[in-house]
């Protein structure tokens, strides 16, 4: 999850199984990654660091400013979030490790 600031408000959020994060940290490394141990964390976090910097340059683009937050990990089976009264897109992306689902969940501030 990463929270966004700025023109828009709200966060950015990619969800996936075990499997598929450890297949997409594989590719990362290059070597196999078999547990979620810290390099395999830092390579999630850093693939959402990417998803959210290149969103903030297609914002920029439309002439609006943000800022992202450090990305924050929610590990294990049955994490439940809630956009409240914000409306949540959510964005499957098919992987060769499986499919990741993209959350967006923004508003326009004022």
């Amino acid at each position: 999850m990463i929270g966004v600031s700025g023109s828009l408000a709200g966060s950015l959020c990619l969800s996936m199984s075990e499997a598929t994060a450890l297949g997409l940290v594989s590719g990362m490394l290059g070597q196999p990654a078999t547990t979620l141990d810290e390099l395999a964390q830092s390579g999630i976090a850093e693939l959402a660091n990417v998803v959210a910097g290149r969103a903030g340059i297609v914002f920029a683009e439309e002439g609006m400013s943000t800022n992202i937050t450090p990305p924050l990990l929610l590990i294990g089976s049955g994490a439940r979030l809630s956009s409240v009264e914000i409306l949540r897109l959510a964005v499957p992306l098919e992987t060769v490790a499986g499919t990741v689902r993209l959350h967006i969940v923004l508003r326009e501030t004022a």
